[in-house]
């Protein structure tokens, strides 16, 4: 099982993807033992391909829209979620991604190097960054689902203890 989170500004018409190699895609990826269900496997991978950038808890995803893929032999779930992408300063992310090399983190979470922005409406590829398929698959059913405001809760140090050594976690809930 796969699960990942659609960040979106819709007023904006703005998407954010996470870049690995040459290609973009959501903040998601498979399952941890850990892991209860798909919304805990997606708030995890979020803080994981955002440097801990991001945090949407597992209760806050459960109450937004969900997509299920069920094409492939391994599902994956998408959770879609409305937040004021620029109002989060994305330099954070290259901040905590130096803090996690000097730290030998595990991989999981130096997989991303960059996180794009991409207009919603006309999503094609650029900067370098080849769209996964699914992604612009995905984004043309948006208009199809109503998709919550999320607010910001907190900005500020993380509070999780086995990360605490990063900062600047943006806490999202309704």
């Amino acid at each position: 099982m796969r699960a990942g989170i659609m960040i979106m500004d819709i007023d904006k018409d703005i998407i954010m993807l996470f870049q690995q190699g040459n290609i973009c895609s959501d903040a998601g990826g498979q399952a941890d033992q850990v892991d209860k269900d798909t919304a805990e496997t997606a708030s995890r991978e979020c803080r994981e391909e955002s440097a801990n950038l991001l945090y949407f808890s597992p209760e806050t995803l459960r109450q937004c829209p969900t997509w299920i893929d069920k094409s492939k032999k391994k599902w994956s779930c998408y959770y879609f979620v409305d937040i004021d992408i620029l109002g989060i300063d994305l330099s954070l992310f290259y901040t905590n991604r130096k803090i996690l090399q000097k730290l030998k983190a595990p991989q999981q979470w130096k997989e991303k190097q960059h996180i794009r922005l991409f207009n919603l409406s006309t999503l094609d590829d650029n900067h370098n960054c080849k769209i996964a398929h699914k992604i612009k698959s995905i984004v043309q059913m948006i208009d199809h689902i109503q998709i919550p405001y999320i607010d910001m809760m907190d900005s500020g140090v993380n509070k999780y203890a086995n990360e605490s050594f990063l900062q600047n976690t943006y806490t999202y809930t309704f």
